[in-house]
């Protein structure tokens, strides 16, 4: 019976918040080091690369893909390339029902006028990029004419106490740190996705038909903004706090158009700006204590 669904990377942080989410009993956890899954999941829910011909795919309806380098070494893309192609044909064969493919909103490049819609220019901003979009061909081109649906999901940044090296994160260090934060140009555009919402919105996928769903997805919110409204809310939270703000040109704007995946599948992020701004200062702070 196929009732499990396999993450790969699991012990990553979105591996580690999905699990959280949908629950570990439902869970087979694939990663570099089963070590990274203990006290995460049972440990006849584990497997290690080693350990990937033992994987009951008989057992599995989704495979969520997370695995992949966070990196621009070329030899590490290359090889979670290959290791993508080798999860997409393995679901193929085993006539797996479908498959999520975490991809990344860095597809549309760093300079979009307009939010980004799933059939918008592609711009790779970096070798990531270039090596996620190369995911989803190898994606649709495995899956064509197969009983297995493979979707790719391009993420906006996800954000949380997680992720130290996103630029809401160190703005709020500095901002206890040194009660100012420094902002060059300020008129640059973001849009982010809290790690909880994005974990809720996959979950909310795998209670629908996954023959409905379609090749791509943009994974955000609706709300965007500018760096210096970011450092302004900060500072709102943060005591004491002032922005340092230094005029430059600039015409970075990363913003992605969410609306295809709202309509589908109903989802709404429940965290804003201002929840996950107070949820990673309250996670600095304790650290510092």
């Amino acid at each position: 019976m196929r009732n499990k669904i396999l993450i790969t990377g699991a012990g990553g942080k979105l591996g580690r918040a999905l699990i959280n989410r949908i629950g570990a009993k439902s869970v087979y956890g694939l990663d570099l080091n089963a070590d990274f899954l203990k006290n995460i999941l049972p440990d006849e829910n584990i497997f290690s690369l080693q350990d990937f011909d033992k994987i009951p795919f008989d057992e599995i309806k989704t495979i969520i893909h997370c695995a992949f380098a966070r990196s621009q070494d070329g030899a590490a893309l290359a090889s979670s390339i290959d290791f993508s192609q080798k999860i997409f044909n393995v679901a193929v064969k085993n006539n797996i029902p479908s498959v999520i493919n975490i991809s990344s909103q860095s597809i549309y490049g760093i300079y979009r006028e307009v939010p980004s819609t799933e059939d918008g220019t592609v711009d790779p901003m970096d070798m990531y990029a270039v090596a996620k979009y190369a995911c989803e061909k190898l994606a649709f081109e495995i899956a064509k004419n197969t009983k297995t649906k493979i979707t790719s999901l391009r993420l906006a940044s996800l954000i949380g106490p997680q992720f130290p090296e996103r630029v809401v994160y160190k703005m709020i260090d500095s901002a206890i740190k040194t009660k100012t934060i420094k902002v060059i140009g300020g008129t640059q555009i973001f849009s982010f996705l809290n790690i909880l919402d994005a974990a809720e919105a996959i979950a909310t996928m795998l209670k629908t038909d996954s023959t409905k769903w379609s090749d791509i997805y943009n994974l955000a919110t609706d709300e965007r903004y500018t760096i210096k409204e970011m450092a302004d809310e900060i500072a709102n939270v943060v005591e004491n706090t002032n922005v340092d703000l230094t005029p430059a040109e600039t015409h970075q704007s990363i913003q992605t158009n969410p609306n295809k995946f709202l309509q589908d599948f109903g989802w709404r992020a429940k965290a804003n700006l201002h929840t996950s701004i107070v949820d990673i200062y309250k996670s600095i702070s304790k650290m510092q204590k």
